[in-house]
Order: structure tokens, then sequence, then C-alpha cells
């Protein structure tokens, strides 16, 4: 998304990343629409919306103003919000632990957004907030797939929310065009290819494999697969010249700590026999 921001507007950035999606994913669940009960369809136009459509114009909107790390990180809180969400909306039976865990990984988002390299510019650190309500999403929607979607083939669960999410994107483009049309030139169609990757491995690959670990897992469980996240984040974000701070870091180990107070929590005590 950083690489492409000198070419598209954010709306554009999510508009394309949702169409691409969209585009590979139909192919492959449109025979099993016949298949869906109104249950399941209700679960995937909200994974579409809650889960992909928002959280890909918010990560869109933040990265114009705050690095790749800082947003990493704060994608890293979704297993805090999977939890909260789950006790308070979907029956789950939190532990001491996870209540421990949650505390900490929103203390390191507080060190991430106070560490933000935003060239001095105070400003900057309230388009944190942007990555924080996606990773609320994220935790919404996990909850939704383990509730209401196991009972479907990933490819099935993981695909069809980006076909709503598409919709949405081609609704969205002409009105973001009329404001702002990028210049035909090799910056464009390079950005254009990075966008094709975002869109079918950043997005819809990336959504088949996480629904068979929700599948296979408890929701919790699956969502702390976003530690790894701020890791890349972090190596991407240097990798690129970018300047990460101490309170950054600070910030990364306690949502790091968080999050395994949080799998600590979700596991089961063996039973002596």
């Amino acid at each position: 998304m950083k690489k492409v921001n000198p070419v598209f507007d954010p709306i554009q950035i999510s508009s394309l990343r949702l169409i691409f999606a969209g585009a590979v994913a139909l192919p492959l669940v449109y025979k099993q629409f016949k298949t869906f009960s109104k249950r399941h369809w209700t679960a995937l136009l909200l994974v579409g919306i809650i889960g992909n459509a928002i959280p890909s114009f918010l990560f869109a909107v933040a990265s114009e103003e705050i690095n790749s790390a800082t947003s990493g990180i704060l994608n890293g809180l979704a297993p805090i919000f999977t939890l909260i969400l789950g006790v308070f909306f979907f029956s789950f039976k939190g532990k001491t632990m996870h209540y421990i865990g949650a505390a900490m990984g929103l203390l390191g988002c507080l060190f991430v957004i106070q560490g933000n390299d935003a060239h001095g510019e105070i400003n900057n650190m309230w388009y944190a907030i942007f990555p924080f309500v996606g990773s609320l999403c994220y935790g919404f929607s996990s909850n939704i797939i383990k509730s209401r979607l196991t009972d479907l083939k990933p490819i099935i669960s993981g695909s069809t929310p980006f076909i709503f999410g598409a919709i949405l994107g081609l609704i969205a483009m002409p009105f973001s065009l009329h404001h702002h049309t990028p210049e035909i030139n090799t910056q464009f169609y390079e950005a254009l290819g990075l966008m094709v990757i975002l869109g079918v491995f950043g997005s819809t690959l990336s959504m088949v494999l996480f629904n068979r670990l929700v599948q296979l897992n408890s929701a919790l469980f699956a969502s702390t697969v976003t530690f790894i996240m701020p890791l890349f984040a972090i190596l991407w974000g240097l990798w690129d010249g970018e300047n990460i701070r101490g309170l950054q870091i600070l910030g990364l180990v306690l949502i790091l700590s968080a999050v395994y107070a949080v799998r600590r929590g979700d596991r089961k005590k063996k039973v002596k026999q």
C-alpha cells in the first residue's frame, strides 16, 4: 500500500484490492451459491464488509501518514479484540490470562502510537486510529467465521466475502476517479501489478488459509497468527529505510507478550490419569 500511494488514493487502493480479490474468488465459489443457507449468506456478507472491505480502506488511509511498522504492530491487536468481542457477543468464556493479555496489548498500543515516526508532525499520530479500528473489525470477523462458517470449506468461506467487497469497490471506484485520476505511465502499471499481488495473495489466499486455521482451532487461537505481522512489518520497514523508534519496539514486545498470554489462557489443562 505504501508503494502504490503516489499513484492511487486510499479509496482506489481499497477498491482495487477488493476488486482483484473478488475476481479471483468468483470462479472458485459461484457454483456453491445454491448450497448456502440464509445464515451463511448473512455471515458471509458481514465478513465481507466488516472483515474485508472496511479494514482494507482503513489500512489504506493509514498508510499515507504512518509507516509500515506502526500499522503492522497495531494489526497485532486483532487477537485482543477477538477475545473481548468473543466474551461480550459470542459466549466465549475468558480466563485470567486472557484479560491480562488484553490489558498488555492495549498498553502496547499506546506505546506504539506515542513512538510513531511521523516526521515530527504530532497530528499524524491520530492516523493510528485507522489500523486500530481495522484490527477491531478483524476481531469481530474472526468470531463470526468461527461461530457461523466453520461448516463451509475454507476456500468457500474465505473467498465468497470478497465478492461482496468487490461490489463495494466497483461502486466506490467511479466516485474516486472523479476526484483523482491516476496518470497512465510506467509507475501506474507497476502500482497496478502490486495491487494484483495485494488482492490475490494478501487478501483471498491469506483469508482461505486463515479460515482453515479457524476451522481447526478456536477463533482466538487462529487470530494470534497476526503476531507474525508486526515482526514482518518492522523488517519490511527497516528494509525500506523507515525509522523504527524505541517506544515502537517496546510496544511490539508488549503486544507479543499479550498474544502469548492470550494463547496460554486458551490452552486446556491436561487431566491427570
